[in-house]
């Protein structure tokens, strides 16, 4: 019996202004592939993942259009910039720019999810790169490797169609950076509570509901009270993990789900009132 196995590509995308320094973006791409890599972020073989560092548009504009895949996942690290609350654009490629949506849209898949880690200030106001601190190597040397890919694989699968995108901040607001020079605060936050669920000893399953739920208190625990990521089914629903955090995987049928809350609207009522849904995550069965 032949099983399907199914295609996944990572576009992780660092772009900054010419002539500024590329450091932390270059520590977000390599973060980026790390995570990737590893168990958690659902086993990727080093040959899935493309990476480019301040490359002209058109070069990854073309690339992306001539995947072919059932699953794309996109990284972007960079500047933004927004005109409304749906109108939202990346610096790609130096001088050029486009709408989060349509940089997912260039996929020829239905299955996309694009992550942001850039501000959504209006364009008059000054951009903010992003960062995410460099993988640590438990992830690298967490057992289960082969198990934690194809159960990956079976989220790709069973997930239906769908686009979505997820941003490190709200509406005409700035992304922040860590006073240290550590990266963006939301992707450190975003690695603090993976770590903090793996130590916890149970399994999950980082749902982008949890995501926005966890990042959000994480961030408030920091002593970070007015950032508030977002994220958006700009079509259909997608439903495959941002990271799975287990020792024992098990396939998705085997799962209780309890996440239920799914945002209308960008608002700090919004996220706030995410609280009181105990079950934003995804608990493997016992």
């Amino acid at each position: 019996m032949n099983t399907y196995l199914p295609k996944r590509i990572a576009v992780l995308i660092g772009a900054q202004a010419a002539g500024a320094n590329m450091l932390a973006v270059e520590m977000d791409l390599q973060s980026q592939e790390q995570f990737l890599l590893s168990v958690n972020g659902g086993a990727w073989y080093q040959h899935e993942i493309k990476i480019f560092n301040n490359d002209p548009f058109f070069v990854i504009a073309s690339y992306i259009q001539h995947i072919q895949a059932d699953y794309v996942y996109i990284y972007f690290s960079g500047h933004g910039f927004s005109y409304s609350m749906n109108e939202r654009y990346l610096c790609v490629g130096g001088q050029d720019s486009i709408m989060d949506y349509q940089l997912a849209k260039l996929a020829p898949c239905s299955k996309v999810r694009l992550v942001c880690d850039c501000c959504r200030t209006r364009l008059s106001k000054p951009g903010t790169i992003g960062g995410i601190n460099r993988a640590t190597n438990r992830w690298r040397e967490a057992a289960g490797i082969n198990r934690a890919r194809a159960n990956f694989d079976r989220y790709i699968i069973a997930s239906p169609p769908g686009i979505q995108i997820i941003h490190a901040i709200g509406d005409a607001s700035a992304a922040l950076e860590n006073a240290a020079g550590h990266g963006g605060e939301f992707t450190l936050a975003l690695m603090e509570v993976i770590n903090d669920l793996q130590l916890s000893g149970s399994d999950f399953i980082l749902t982008p509901e949890a995501t926005i739920y966890l990042t959000t208190k994480k961030l408030y625990e920091k002593g970070i009270r007015r950032q508030y990521p977002a994220f958006f089914n700009e079509e259909g629903k997608l439903q495959i993990p941002i990271a799975q955090i287990s020792s024992e995987y098990t396939i998705p049928q085997q799962q209780k789900t309890y996440h239920q809350w799914h945002p209308q609207k960008e608002t700090g009522d919004a996220i706030l009132a995410a609280a009181v849904i105990l079950g934003l995550c995804v608990i493997l069965s016992d």
